[in-house]
């Protein structure tokens, strides 16, 4: 691991400063008591031998380290300027097995593509689950805040198709996530859903001379479908 040691004036010694990581390991260790049906995690902590560098011409230097246990390793590198003035800086890895399942984000290996960019309370969300991986079950949700609806989509070959009846509590997003574990980590994609307030509605109307006609709003006249602006809209009768 490169580090950079870098004078914040400029005018400081960055060369042949001696530095010092102390290393340390934290890892939840899954287990299961006889009879239980669920696992439970105990943490599992320990202080790693520290590892001593120092610097080069350009303050550079190389942390050699090779982890032998998954977990999470916390680095706190410590030391002194040439004026005696501490300096630290702490990071973090993540180090996991090989076989152990990786949480990551989009990666390409789930993806939902919708049919629309827009829809309407009451409308049908048709979405393609599409996976590199074929023939899998999928763990298809809709949320916002919480885990509103969810379903299993078994997947027959690399994609399938699902239509979601949107509801009036959709309003005005939802969030469609899908899901599935591969035999070396978990996929996952989702997609922002946008669910518009209803369209406005068109009241028909009947004006002595002029006839029949339709208007978007039962008080703005101007709104009136017809050859004159002062037709009366009844809301009574919708079309």
């Amino acid at each position: 691991m490169p580090l950079i040691l870098v004078s914040r004036s400029g005018d400081r010694k960055v060369n042949n400063i001696s530095l010092e990581a102390k290393v340390h390991r934290d890892y939840w260790v899954p287990y299961k008591n006889p009879g239980d049906q669920h696992f439970q995690y105990r943490q599992e902590n320990e202080d790693l031998p520290n590892i001593s560098v120092v610097t080069d011409s350009s303050g550079k230097a190389n942390l050699q380290f090779t982890p032998s246990k998954p977990g999470s390793y916390r680095f706190t590198v410590q030391g002194r300027d040439a004026k005696g003035n501490s300096i630290s800086k702490e990071f973090y890895a993540w180090i996991v097995d090989r076989d152990e399942t990786f949480y990551g984000d989009q990666d390409g290996n789930l993806s939902l593509r919708s049919d629309k960019q827009k829809y309407t309370p009451g409308g049908v969300v048709n979405v393609t689950v599409s996976s590199v991986i074929g023939d899998r079950d999928v763990l298809l949700t809709v949320e916002r805040a919480r885990v509103k609806r969810f379903q299993i989509v078994h997947l027959n070959g690399k994609s399938g198709r699902v239509s979601i009846p949107l509801e009036s509590g959709d309003m005005p997003n939802i969030f469609l996530g899908a899901s599935s574990f591969s035999d070396y980590k978990f996929d996952s994609a989702n997609t922002n859903i946008t669910v518009s307030p209803d369209q406005p509605k068109l009241y028909s109307f009947s004006y002595p001379y002029l006839g029949d006609g339709i208007c978007t709003t039962s008080n703005n006249y101007e709104n009136c479908q017809s050859a004159s602006n002062d037709c009366s809209c009844n809301p009574n009768n919708l079309v």
